[in-house]
């Protein structure tokens, strides 16, 4: 029998609060600060962090959901990062951001106003990637992970003040462990 549309709609939405449930089962998350991104006076993103224990350390499992308030598309959020990447670290060599792109283009979805992008990360096992709950990707990759969540938690995060409102009095440093 085939599904309808709206068979189709309550089993995703199903899967979707299964995917959302088994995020924060795992462990037990308290918000440790939330903030927004804006740009030339827009609103762009409202971001928030979760962690089991605030402020968040380097050896700690954590969620960062960003949510949209504008359309963006996925090459413009893979160049965005690619941008930041460059500007955290130097310049990579080709061959990671490569590789790293690769890996985006999985985990990364075009985003609408209203959707949430959420990255879990894992110390020393690299990131899971949802777009609103459902799950797009989970890269191993821990380097690009540290890199990846060091955009809005690390030392040199572009919005500081964003860091800031995220991550009260943490120092979300994952190169000093």
């Amino acid at each position: 029998m085939p599904l309808t549309n709206t068979t189709t709609r309550w089993l995703t939405l199903w899967l979707s609060l299964l995917c959302a449930t088994e995020i924060h089962a795992q462990n037990p998350l308290q918000r440790c600060g939330q903030g927004q991104f804006r740009f030339l006076g827009w609103s762009i993103y409202q971001a928030e962090l979760f962690s089991a224990n605030c402020p968040v350390q380097a050896n700690q499992t954590f969620t960062l959901s960003i949510h949209y308030f504008i359309p963006i598309s996925q090459a413009h959020l893979i160049s965005t990062t690619d941008q930041e990447l460059n500007r955290m670290h130097g310049h990579w060599p080709q061959q990671t951001l490569k590789k790293w792109n690769l890996e985006m283009e999985q985990a990364f979805r075009s985003v609408h106003s209203g959707d949430t992008f959420t990255g879990y990360y894992q110390p020393g096992l690299g990131a899971r990637f949802y777009l609103n709950n459902i799950p797009t990707a989970e890269i191993p990759d821990t380097e690009f992970a540290n890199w990846f969540f060091q955009i809005w938690l690390g030392p040199n995060a572009h919005d500081r003040h964003l860091r800031e409102t995220l991550n009260p009095g943490g120092n979300w440093n994952p190169a000093q462990t």
